[in-house]
């Protein structure tokens, strides 16, 4: 309201003429107002008004619509779609039914999923654009200090030859002192082929050399990038992760192994029981092989037809050899029942 006032002549509208019209309006005494609008610095000096951000809006489904670029901008409009989902959720849940509603709650998620999704690459680049950084960060002082010992070494090298010229300008100079009378056109040709020699091989070595380097510089970026792929996978698997079911041990029957020591260990404790009472046939000669459990007999080895078989063999020879001792040490019919259930159980 400060144009408002301060064109008083024209509009012939004082604060406490504003106050009085617009205290109904805002359900504020006049009094109160003609303070606010006399204090307005004290009260609001540090208030500035901004432009609302409308959300954003994915009518057409044929076209994408344009997302923000940058991190804060995706989490600011993140914060709005949620606002705003929060607003439709709940107006549906009052018991409203609108399919405007509807449509654009539906709208609302698909913007909070392509944000989202937009975020999670950001997110991804700009940490391999650090990890990338780091890797050269860490390779440009390794090259500073390479370079910082080559010129170390360089120095040296001068300081050696500096030290060698002086060596030979004495010999020099004493030679020509002692030697004046000899010819110096042979050792000028002998040294000037050897100084063509040693300059051939400086321009292979330095072609060695430069081959060399650019294989290194090769070498190093591939190892950048294995470095940056080796990070980048550490802070993926660093991340939460679902958690697994753990897979259970099935309860069920022992291995074949096993069934076939336990039925052997029960077939080994009934005939002890028989023999303790003075009962146990003669199945050796009834029945040769019964006298101990057959390994293809066990419950892994036959089905129910091939057991049931079996079982019936077994009862059979075992009851005749029951019946034909039968008048000789009084044993029962009821004696081959239990011999037999404790050779197939």
């Amino acid at each position: 309201m400060d144009h408002v006032i301060a064109k008083e002549l024209e509009t012939k509208m004082n604060i406490q003429n504003i106050s009085i019209v617009l205290s109904p309006t805002v359900q504020i005494s006049n009094r109160v107002l003609y303070v606010f609008f006399t204090h307005v610095q004290e009260l609001f000096g540090n208030v500035t008004l901004k432009q609302v951000t409308k959300p954003l809006r994915w009518s057409n489904m044929a076209t994408m619509p344009t997302l923000p670029e940058a991190q804060e901008s995706i989490k600011e409009e993140i914060r709005r779609q949620e606002f705003l989902l929060n607003c439709l959720h709940r107006d549906l849940q009052g018991g409203i039914k609108d399919l405007s509603k509807e449509e654009r709650l539906w709208e609302v998620q698909r913007i909070l999923t392509a944000l989202k999704r937009k975020l999670r690459e950001a997110k991804r680049q700009e940490n391999e654009i650090l990890t990338e950084q780091e890797e050269l960060l860490a390779m440009e002082q390794f090259l500073r200090r390479q370079i910082a010992s080559e010129k170390e070494e360089i120095e040296r090298l001068r300081a050696e030859i500096a030290e060698i010229q002086s060596r030979q300008q004495g010999r020099s100079e004493t030679e020509e002192c002692s030697s004046e009378s000899e010819s110096e056109s042979e050792d000028e040709d002998e040294l000037q082929a050897i100084l063509e020699e040693l300059q051939r091989q400086n321009e292979e070595l330095e072609i060695k050399n430069n081959h060399l380097n650019q294989a290194v510089h090769e070498e190093r970026e591939a190892i950048i990038e294995l470095r940056v792929q080796l990070r980048l996978l550490q802070l993926q698997r660093a991340g939460p992760s679902p958690q697994r079911p753990r897979a259970r041990r099935r309860q069920g029957a022992p291995p074949a192994e096993g069934a076939r020591r336990g039925v052997a260990q029960q077939g080994q404790e009934g005939d002890a029981h028989l023999s303790r009472a003075g009962r146990r046939p003669n199945l050796d000669a009834v029945a040769p092989g019964f006298g101990v459990v057959d390994q293809r007999c066990t419950p892994r080895a036959l089905d129910i037809g091939e057991k049931a078989r079996a079982r019936q063999k077994v009862d059979r020879r075992i009851q005749k050899a029951f019946t034909g001792n039968e008048g000789k040490d009084g044993r029962s019919g009821r004696e081959w029942k239990e011999t037999s259930s404790v050779l197939l159980v």
